[in-house]
């Protein structure tokens, strides 16, 4: 019998801010591990990083 396993660290989700997401990327044949990725606003122009944007106190 299968035993089933987690893609996530249960407290992966606990530990996510604002504006953070778990992802699970692949690159069309292999798959990555999974992730924790900052997610950027959509209302923030596409020149500003999401850090500096962030260090300005806009997020």
């Amino acid at each position: 019998m299968c035993k089933p396993t987690t893609l996530f660290n249960p407290r992966s989700f606990s530990l996510l801010e604002n504006g953070q997401a778990n992802i699970l990327t692949c690159d069309g044949t292999n798959a990555q591990p999974a992730t924790r990725v900052h997610l950027k606003p959509h209302d923030l122009p596409r020149d500003r990083p999401y850090w500096r944007a962030r260090e300005a106190g806009q997020i």
